[in-house]
Protein backbone atom coordinates (compact mmCIF):
# COMPACT_ATOMS: atom_id res chain seq x y z
CA UNK A 1 0.00 0.00 0.00
CA UNK A 2 1.14 3.69 -0.48
CA UNK A 3 1.81 5.41 2.54
CA UNK A 4 2.49 8.97 3.60
CA UNK A 5 4.25 8.91 7.16
CA UNK A 6 4.46 12.03 9.30
CA UNK A 7 6.81 13.43 11.64
CA UNK A 8 5.00 12.55 14.80
CA UNK A 9 1.40 11.64 15.88
CA UNK A 10 -1.65 13.18 13.87
CA UNK A 11 -5.18 13.63 15.90
CA UNK A 12 -6.94 14.16 12.43
CA UNK A 13 -6.79 14.39 9.04
CA UNK A 14 -8.87 17.38 8.10
CA UNK A 15 -8.50 17.09 4.37
CA UNK A 16 -6.04 16.18 1.45
CA UNK A 17 -5.76 17.93 -1.79
CA UNK A 18 -3.99 15.84 -4.78
CA UNK A 19 -3.27 17.17 -8.25
CA UNK A 20 -5.81 20.58 -7.38
CA UNK A 21 -8.99 18.78 -5.91
CA UNK A 22 -10.27 17.36 -2.35
CA UNK A 23 -9.67 13.69 -2.22
CA UNK A 24 -12.00 11.73 -1.08
CA UNK A 25 -12.02 10.88 2.70
CA UNK A 26 -13.05 6.98 1.34
CA UNK A 27 -10.04 6.70 -0.19
CA UNK A 28 -7.19 6.80 2.52
CA UNK A 29 -6.89 6.26 6.02
CA UNK A 30 -4.82 7.25 8.80
CA UNK A 31 -3.30 4.39 10.50
CA UNK A 32 -1.28 4.03 13.97
CA UNK A 33 -1.76 7.81 14.30
CA UNK A 34 1.04 8.49 12.08
CA UNK A 35 0.15 6.75 9.05
CA UNK A 36 -2.03 7.73 5.99
CA UNK A 37 -2.74 5.33 3.21
CA UNK A 38 -4.47 5.11 0.27
CA UNK A 39 -6.74 2.31 0.13
CA UNK A 40 -8.18 2.64 -3.75
CA UNK A 41 -5.01 0.82 -5.06
CA UNK A 42 -3.01 3.39 -6.34
CA UNK A 43 0.38 5.66 -4.88
CA UNK A 44 0.09 8.83 -3.93
CA UNK A 45 3.16 11.32 -5.17
CA UNK A 46 6.63 10.46 -5.17
CA UNK A 47 7.58 13.91 -4.98
CA UNK A 48 6.47 17.58 -6.11
CA UNK A 49 7.63 20.91 -7.16
CA UNK A 50 7.30 22.84 -3.69
CA UNK A 51 6.94 26.03 -5.14
CA UNK A 52 3.12 24.97 -6.57
CA UNK A 53 0.49 26.55 -4.42
CA UNK A 54 -1.61 23.51 -3.05
CA UNK A 55 -4.67 23.92 -5.57
CA UNK A 56 -2.50 23.81 -8.11
CA UNK A 57 -2.29 20.86 -11.01
CA UNK A 58 0.49 18.29 -9.61
CA UNK A 59 0.22 19.18 -5.91
CA UNK A 60 -0.39 16.94 -2.95
CA UNK A 61 -1.15 18.94 0.31
CA UNK A 62 -2.40 17.12 3.49
CA UNK A 63 -3.90 19.10 6.19
CA UNK A 64 -3.88 17.43 9.71
CA UNK A 65 -3.90 18.43 12.89
CA UNK A 66 -0.82 16.93 14.91
CA UNK A 67 -1.18 14.86 18.47
CA UNK A 68 -3.65 13.24 20.21
CA UNK A 69 -7.65 12.93 19.65
CA UNK A 70 -9.04 13.41 23.52
CA UNK A 71 -10.65 10.68 24.75
CA UNK A 72 -14.11 11.58 26.86
CA UNK A 73 -11.62 11.99 30.01
CA UNK A 74 -9.17 14.24 28.49
CA UNK A 75 -12.52 16.71 27.42
CA UNK A 76 -13.86 16.70 31.14
CA UNK A 77 -10.75 17.26 32.49
CA UNK A 78 -10.10 20.60 30.44
CA UNK A 79 -13.38 21.45 31.25
CA UNK A 80 -12.96 21.27 34.75
CA UNK A 81 -9.21 23.21 34.58
CA UNK A 82 -11.58 26.03 32.72
CA UNK A 83 -14.02 26.04 35.22
CA UNK A 84 -11.50 26.74 38.04
CA UNK A 85 -9.57 29.68 35.75
CA UNK A 86 -13.09 30.92 34.93
CA UNK A 87 -13.40 30.91 38.68
CA UNK A 88 -10.41 32.55 39.42
CA UNK A 89 -10.91 35.31 37.02
CA UNK A 90 -14.45 36.30 38.61
CA UNK A 91 -13.18 36.56 42.34
CA UNK A 92 -14.66 33.38 43.35
CA UNK A 93 -13.25 30.70 45.32
CA UNK A 94 -11.23 28.40 42.63
CA UNK A 95 -8.88 25.53 43.25
CA UNK A 96 -5.99 26.85 41.59
CA UNK A 97 -2.66 26.66 43.01
CA UNK A 98 -1.98 29.75 45.36
CA UNK A 99 1.33 30.66 42.70
CA UNK A 100 -1.80 33.06 41.32
CA UNK A 101 -0.01 36.41 41.95
CA UNK A 102 -2.36 39.22 40.63
CA UNK A 103 -5.66 39.07 38.77
CA UNK A 104 -7.70 41.94 36.80
CA UNK A 105 -11.38 41.11 37.16
CA UNK A 106 -12.88 43.32 33.29
CA UNK A 107 -9.87 42.93 31.67
CA UNK A 108 -9.31 39.26 32.05
CA UNK A 109 -5.51 38.75 32.97
CA UNK A 110 -3.75 36.65 35.33
CA UNK A 111 0.09 36.87 36.55
CA UNK A 112 1.17 33.66 37.48
CA UNK A 113 4.76 32.56 39.74
CA UNK A 114 7.07 30.93 37.32
CA UNK A 115 7.22 27.88 39.02
CA UNK A 116 2.85 27.39 38.57
CA UNK A 117 2.62 23.77 37.02
CA UNK A 118 6.15 23.85 37.10
CA UNK A 119 6.00 20.10 37.37
CA UNK A 120 3.32 19.65 34.82
CA UNK A 121 0.51 19.10 37.18
CA UNK A 122 -2.46 21.73 38.12
CA UNK A 123 -2.80 21.29 41.71
CA UNK A 124 -6.78 20.42 40.96
CA UNK A 125 -6.94 16.23 41.81
CA UNK A 126 -9.07 15.14 38.70
CA UNK A 127 -7.18 17.03 36.57
CA UNK A 128 -3.86 15.37 37.29
CA UNK A 129 -5.10 12.40 37.84
CA UNK A 130 -6.05 12.20 34.03
CA UNK A 131 -2.74 13.51 33.19
CA UNK A 132 -0.75 11.29 35.02
CA UNK A 133 -3.14 8.68 33.41
CA UNK A 134 -1.85 9.54 30.01
CA UNK A 135 1.41 10.81 30.86
CA UNK A 136 3.05 8.63 33.66
CA UNK A 137 6.60 9.44 33.41
CA UNK A 138 6.12 12.98 33.01
CA UNK A 139 7.77 13.02 30.03
CA UNK A 140 8.38 16.87 28.59
CA UNK A 141 8.63 16.31 24.92
CA UNK A 142 7.59 12.90 22.89
CA UNK A 143 10.81 10.82 22.25
CA UNK A 144 12.11 10.50 18.65
CA UNK A 145 14.33 8.37 16.99
CA UNK A 146 16.26 9.39 13.53
CA UNK A 147 18.61 6.98 11.18
CA UNK A 148 20.30 8.52 8.82
CA UNK A 149 19.41 5.49 6.71
CA UNK A 150 16.20 6.75 6.40
CA UNK A 151 14.99 8.93 3.80
CA UNK A 152 12.55 12.08 5.25
CA UNK A 153 9.60 13.31 3.22
CA UNK A 154 10.08 17.32 2.59
CA UNK A 155 7.54 19.67 4.93
CA UNK A 156 6.44 22.80 5.64
CA UNK A 157 5.04 23.82 8.86
CA UNK A 158 2.10 26.50 8.77
CA UNK A 159 0.04 26.92 11.60
CA UNK A 160 -0.39 23.45 13.16
CA UNK A 161 -0.98 21.99 9.59
CA UNK A 162 2.27 20.31 7.73
CA UNK A 163 2.09 19.71 4.12
CA UNK A 164 4.04 16.76 3.68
Amino acid sequence: MSEVVFPGRVAEVVGVLLEGEVFPPFKYRLDHNNRLLRTDGLKWPACQDMRLPEKAKGAFAVHYIPGIKPTGAGLWAVGVLSYEFSKACTGEKCRLPSSVTSISRQGVSMQFDNTMFSNGLTGIREVDAYILSVNPNKIKIPPRVWSPDVEYGRGTDMVGYIYP
